[in-house]
């Protein structure tokens, strides 16, 4: 007999196949599990499916969306930040600035240059 994998590990997969916007209720998970992998149903599966779901959230990997009664859903990856290589190149790249005093030039308006 092949083994499954963990609850936590049916669980998540379970909430990726659903792909519910907000994620999925306990009812559609196990709705999925006892046809995916050939769960009995006896309460002991139901214990382990709620304690699995509960791991899940204090670790981290799952989050409810509004409490405990809620739907459930997977914590977001946080994006890398980009490398600090990355992030000296940008600021040793700054535009020359010219000097103030070399952008404006004196003009000599040629109504001054006559009352002299």
């Amino acid at each position: 007999m092949p083994r499954r994998p963990t609850y936590e590990k049916m669980i998540e997969d379970a909430i990726l196949t659903l792909n519910e916007r907000r994620g999925s209720s306990r009812q559609a998970i196990k709705k999925y599990l006892f046809e995916t992998y050939e769960l009995t149903d006896i309460p002991a599966t139901y214990t382990r499916i709620n304690t699995a779901i509960r791991k899940g959230v204090a670790n981290g990997k799952f989050k409810y969306s509004k409490g405990p009664s809620s739907k459930i859903g997977l914590v977001k990856k946080p994006k890398r930040a980009k490398k600090e290589t990355e992030m000296e190149e940008v600021k040793t790249t700054t535009r020359s600035m010219r000097s103030r005093s070399s952008m404006t030039a004196v003009s000599v308006s040629p109504h001054q240059s006559d009352r002299d």
